[in-house]
């Protein structure tokens, strides 16, 4: 079984996954680790961090488009529960995610920091499938969830309370283990 967290750079995606991973003990796999693993560039701000690390991924791909798929993949036990962290590729996502048993969460900011690379925005085509396959109960309504936080970076834009990451995260894993619960599944889709 997998949870899928999806969104762009710095979205809230990575404490929010290691938040989950460490509530319910599951293990946390970043989508992005054999990108990552090879970049050595330093960067100065995230947005060149980001930038770059795009251009290495799409680079890496170019040559061997499977690279990410084949990475997860390798580490992926059949009886394993994992939290996917960041995956922005399409292809990669529809080959790795179970309607019958999976989960995604896709996260976003009413105000983003950084810019959306082009590579990011497959995770709008992920959404896109997500929600095809809600709409044509596929999946179940829990296993596809959708969250928008306010600025989570903001320097000098104080957050009440209920805005803070933490009590997003608090949200988020409660509304998680509450879908998980859940036995209702799809059983065809609408005539």
């Amino acid at each position: 079984m997998k949870v899928f967290m999806l969104g762009l750079s710095r979205t809230g995606k990575t404490p929010v996954a290691e938040a989950i991973a460490a509530e319910l003990g599951y293990e946390l796999l970043p989508a992005g680790g054999w990108a990552k693993h090879s970049f050595t560039t330093k960067c100065s701000t995230m947005d060149e961090y980001v930038r770059r690390l795009t251009r290495h991924s799409v680079e890496k791909l170019q040559t061997n488009f499977t690279a990410g798929l084949d990475h997860l993949r390798a580490l992926l036990l059949p009886t394993g529960s994992y939290v996917i962290d960041g995956e922005r590729n399409p292809y990669d996502f529809i080959h790795l995610f179970d309607p019958a048993t999976d989960f995604a969460i896709v996260l976003s900011q009413a105000v983003h920091t950084v810019a959306a690379t082009g590579f990011e925005l497959g995770v709008e085509v992920i959404a896109g499938y997500l929600d095809w396959l809600h709409r044509n109960r596929f999946i179940a309504p829990g296993q596809y969830r959708s969250y928008q936080f306010e600025d989570l970076y903001a320097r000098n834009c104080p957050q009440t309370p209920q805005q803070s990451l933490e009590a997003n995260i608090h949200r988020i894993v409660d509304q998680l283990r509450r879908d998980l619960a859940l036995d209702e599944r799809p059983t065809a889709p609408p005539a």
